[in-house]
Formats: C-alpha cells, sequence, structure tokens
C-alpha cells in the first residue's frame, strides 16, 4: 500500500516529510584553513547580565525586599548603554538618547558626596523619593493670565514698532513723548513737535516753537474732554497748547501748503528764564499743572488766557508731576526727594511725604517717575535716581503728615525713570538707567555722630557709588503687586538709558524712549482681560411666540 499522498487522500493520512532546517551549519570541509572569515553574529539578548553582575550587585540589591520597590524602580547601577544593536542604536539616535543609559536611576536633588553605604539608608531615600514624587502630583499648575506680562512680552521679546527721533531732547529729565486717546504718539525733536496716526501710518508736523531759540523740554496730550490738544512746555518759560485738528493759519514761502498740521491756541508765561520742566493734564481736558525749575506747582486752565494761580511751592526744583485716575489727587516731585500730595481745588497740601530733617525724606535722590494706580486711585508709586533707586508704593488714604511710610518698597539699586500701573492687572511696570552699589563712608557717619545731630548712622544720605552691571540695567521690568516678584526683565530692549515711556489708550502697549539712540520703541505688555462667557437661560432655548 502506497502511503504517499496523492491528490484524493485524506491530509489527515499525510506521511510528514521530514523538516529541513535552514540553519547554515559551519563545515570546515568547505572552509580555506580550518577557518572562517566571517564572524558568527551573536544576540545580545542571550547574554544575562544579572549572572554577570550578581556578585558585584548584591551590596545594591540588599533593599530589594523593601515593598517601595513595588513604586521606584530602585535597581543597581549598570553601564549597559543603549546602542548595544544598530537597530537599537538607530532609534536611540532619533529619539536623542545616544548617550543614555538603561538601569541608571538616581536622584537628582541627592548629594553625589554622600553615597548610601547600608540597605537603611537605601529605603530611607527611597521613602524619600516616593514621597516627594506623590507630592509633586498634587500640586496645582497656576492657570495662564491672558492679561498678564508673563503671557505677552515675556513670550515675544520684541518690540511692535520702531520710530525714528533725530534730535530728540537727549536729557534723561525730559518728557520728549505721549500717546493721545486718539491712538497718536508724539515725539518732541528740538523745537519741532511731530506725530505719527498709528492707525494709518501718518506722518504729521504738529508744531514749532517759534517765540525762542530754545527747545522743548515736555509735551503732553490733553484728556478725554479735548483729547485734540498738546501741551509743550519749553525751556524758556513758556508754556504752548496746539490743537492737532486744525491747520495753522501761518502758510509756507510758497503759500501752497500749511506749514504745520496743528495750530496755537494759548502761549502762556509760566515763570521769568526757568524752564518748564514738566506738566500733566487732568482728565477732563480743562486744568493743566505745570512744574517749572523755580520750585512752583502752577494750575492753567484752556478756556482762559493766563495762569489761574499757584498751587505750592517745592523745596527744590519741580522734576516729575502726575493727576490721579479720578482727578481728586495731583502729585509733585522734585530733585530733593520730596514727593508732595495737592488739593488743587483747596490750594494746600493734603500729604507732604517728606520732612524737615534729611533723614525723614520719602527718597535720598532725585524723583522723576511717578504712577497712580487706575484700579485702586490711592495708589501712588514713586522711582528714585541714583544713590538710592528704590521704588516705593503708597497709600494715601493711610498717610500722616508726621510719619509717612511706604506700603511696599523695592530696593533695585538701580535708577528708575519711569513707571506705568497695569489697569489689566495688578502689575507695576519701571524702566531703568545704570546700576550701581553704594559705597559706605565711615567718615561721614563717625562726624554725624560726633555732633549728635542724626544718631542713626544708616539714615545719613551716601551719594557715594560704584557702577555694577546688573539685569536691570538699561532695562524694562515688570513686578508683581503686592508680593513685589520680579516677573520679567528685558534688559537688551535698548542699548541705554530709557528715560521715558508712554502708556497706549487701550493699556496694553508701552512706548519707551532712548535718547542715546535716537529712537522710540513700541511694545505689548499686557493684554486685556477675556469677556466672560454669558450662560445660555431658558430664554434662550425656547422662543415665546
Amino acid at each position: 500500500m502506497d502511503s504517499t499522498p496523492g491528490p484524493s487522500n485524506s491530509p489527515a493520512f499525510r506521511t510528514p516529510l521530514p523538516t529541513v532546517s535552514r540553519k547554515r551549519l559551519r563545515s570546515y570541509a568547505s572552509v580555506t584553513n580550518f577557518q572562517s572569515q566571517k564572524r558568527q553574529r551573536l544576540s545580545m539578548t542571550s547574554l544575562d547580565f544579572d549572572k554577570e553582575n550578581e556578585g558585584a550587585s548584591s551590596n545594591c540589591l540588599a533593599h530589594a525586599d523593601s515593598p517601595l520597590d513595588r513604586f521606584i524602580s530602585n535597581r543597581p547601577k549598570m553601564n549597559l548603554p543603549l546602542q548595544i544593536t544598530p537597530r537599537t542604536k538607530r532609534i536611540s539616535k532619533e529619539f536623542g538618547l545616544i548617550d543614555d543609559r538603561v538601569l541608571n536611576f538616581k536622584d537628582e536633588n541627592a548629594d553625589v558626596s554622600s553615597a548610601p553605604t547600608s540597605a537603611a539608608t537605601n529605603v530611607t531615600n527611597a521613602f524619600h523619593l516616593l514621597r516627594k514624587t506623590a507630592s509633586s502630583l498634587f500640586a496645582t499648575i497656576p492657570p495662564a493670565k491672558p492679561t498678564s506680562v508673563t503671557e505677552n512680552l515675556l513670550k515675544r521679546r520684541q518690540c511692535l514698532v520702531v520710530l525714528d527721533s533725530p534730535n530728540i531732547q537727549p536729557h534723561f529729565d525730559a518728557y520728549p513723548i505721549s500717546w493721545s486717546r486718539q491712538n497718536l504718539i508724539a515725539v518732541a525733536c528740538g523745537k519741532d513737535v511731530y506725530y505719527q496716526n498709528l492707525n494709518t501710518k501718518a506722518v504729521a508736523h504738529l508744531c514749532r516753537n517759534l517765540w525762542s531759540r530754545s527747545s522743548i523740554w515736555c509735551i503732553e496730550w490733553a484728556g478725554s474732554k479735548r483729547d485734540a490738544y498738546l501741551a509743550s512746555g519749553i525751556e524758556d518759560g513758556y508754556l504752548q497748547i496746539w490743537d492737532a485738528t486744525r491747520s495753522a493759519t501761518e502758510t509756507s514761502n510758497n503759500g501752497a501748503m500749511p506749514k504745520f498740521s496743528g495750530n496755537m491756541v494759548h502761549t502762556y508765561h509760566i515763570s521769568e528764564e526757568a524752564k518748564v520742566t514738566t506738566c500733566a493734564w487732568a482728565n477732563d481736558g480743562d486744568i493743566l499743572a505745570v512744574g517749572s525749575k523755580d520750585k512752583r506747582v502752577s494750575l492753567v486752565d484752556v478756556r482762559v488766557e493766563h495762569v489761574v494761580g499757584i498751587v505750592g511751592t517745592h523745596k527744590d526744583r519741580v522734576l516729575g508731576m502726575r493727576w490721579s485716575a479720578d482727578g481728586n489727587f495731583l502729585a509733585s516731585s522734585d530733585y530733593g526727594g520730596n514727593v508732595y500730595i495737592w488739593d488743587w481745588r483747596a490750594g494746600k497740601t493734603l500729604a507732604e511725604l517728606s520732612s524737615a530733617h534729611s533723614s525723614r525724606r520719602v527718597h535720598r535722590a532725585p524723583v522723576k517717575a511717578l504712577a497712580w494706580c487706575s484700579w485702586k486711585p490711592d495708589l501712588l508709586a514713586t522711582g528714585s535716581y541714583s544713590p538710592e533707586g528704590k521704588i516705593k508704593v503708597w497709600n494715601v488714604s493711610s498717610i500722616t503728615s508726621h510719619s509717612p511710610e511706604p506700603v511696599q518698597t523695592l530696593p533695585l539699586n538701580t535708577t528708575v525713570y519711569s513707571l506705568q500701573w497695569s489697569p489689566h492687572c495688578k502689575e507695576l511696570l519701571s524702566t531703568h538707567g545704570a546700576s550701581f552699589h553704594p559705597i559706605l563712608s565711615r567718615h561721614s557717619s563717625t562726624s554725624i555722630n560726633r555732633n549728635n545731630t542724626n544718631p542713626n548712622p544708616s539714615a545719613v544720605p551716601n551719594h557715594r557709588v560704584k557702577a555694577v552691571g546688573s539685569p536691570l540695567t538699561n532695562s524694562i521690568t515688570v513686578h508683581d503687586y503686592p508680593s513685589g516678584k520680579r516677573l520679567m526683565s528685558l534688559s537688551n530692549a535698548h542699548s541705554s538709558v530709557v528715560s521715558h515711556t508712554s502708556l497706549s489708550p487701550d493699556g496694553e502697549s508701552v512706548f519707551t524712549v532712548c535718547p542715546a539712540e535716537e529712537t522710540i520703541k513700541m511694545w505689548q505688555v499686557w493684554g486685556k482681560r477675556p469677556k466672560p462667557l454669558r450662560e445660555m437661560s431658558a430664554f434662550d432655548k425656547h422662543i415665546i411666540r
């Protein structure tokens, strides 16, 4: 009987054929000199590394019975690379793990010098790692704030607009730019004032000082009522009010086009041969406060052609001036470090952040930077020059004339030139110049103590400083309030001193001035708060007919 399966036979009765091995056997008969030039490939999976390292890792496996090993891989360190085979080498190179090691677990925060020597130490370290890992699971990430600088300028770190400003006022105490409510940015360049409409990108020549050869020191757009009015203070003591909506009547030599795009409304003589150092409009747009080098604070009403009156007099030449958001307070500062808060209706001082003694001054250096908070009108931030370099926040409603104390103090050891509160979040922006380190003087302190005029050596003003480099040098910095935490410091914003800033009408962007570069730059620092989503009610789902 033939057992060979045919086409009609059942597969169950087929005789199994012998299996032919596909593995190539080594045969010395086919190899020259009884040796093969091609080595046999070995599989790394056939190697048992545990047996090879059994004796060396016996001490490290002493804690293997610990129940903590169920959660944390606490295995012995082995120099087993990932590039064992060509396939694993290719995979590790693709994922960037070409230099990594496997079975090499360690704590990054652990001290390398103190290696564990016992099983109890290993268990303690493993328990510490387990507790730290478990606590990280419950740590909540703070939600991102779209209004904060951390979600805007901190991520981009680039300016949006750069405008050339040739012949801009080179002095750091000047106020050469201003941003209007109509989105017009004005720049004072020598005796002329130019402005650009940021909506249409059109540039116009607003005005020129025709009264004297003096340069324009400060400019300021008016409030909401007269947002097309611009005030320009001149170094010879005059103040001019210009209207940007009306063209000038004076024409050029050929008589074809008007010479200026604006028309002069009033000219005020503030003081005799004393330059106008600063000016600030009230929110209504009718009242203008003017500070001058002769230490006086004057008031101007654009509805009349003369100076209304003098609010008060400083102890030194006026350097800074700002109105509060609600228009109830007027703050002014001087070169002596004194800050005054005025009631302009009553013509008196509401608060004097200074004292007759030099140790009780609000600042021990000139103060130019003043900023009122928009979301809390009684908060005032002040910043000082060298040799102090501090930012102080004051609560005007709780200030007493005898012992003024700030609610927040930020020692920066860097000159502060301008301050801006964010209207959308609790953050404060500051621009800076040179950083310094105070040098203590033993001679001055001992002489003061010998005369018994001031028993506190630390209260003696120290005017000796040493210039140093820091991240705050020539930077734009944003601080959190009330914690005072530094959220961002943009050191490469300008190559030199950032002397002045101007806030946009929407409160999101800031223009900065660098007189050494003769440029102004616009930065988007903050963002608007998103509108909350309105919940759908029953009336939205159904229509009543």
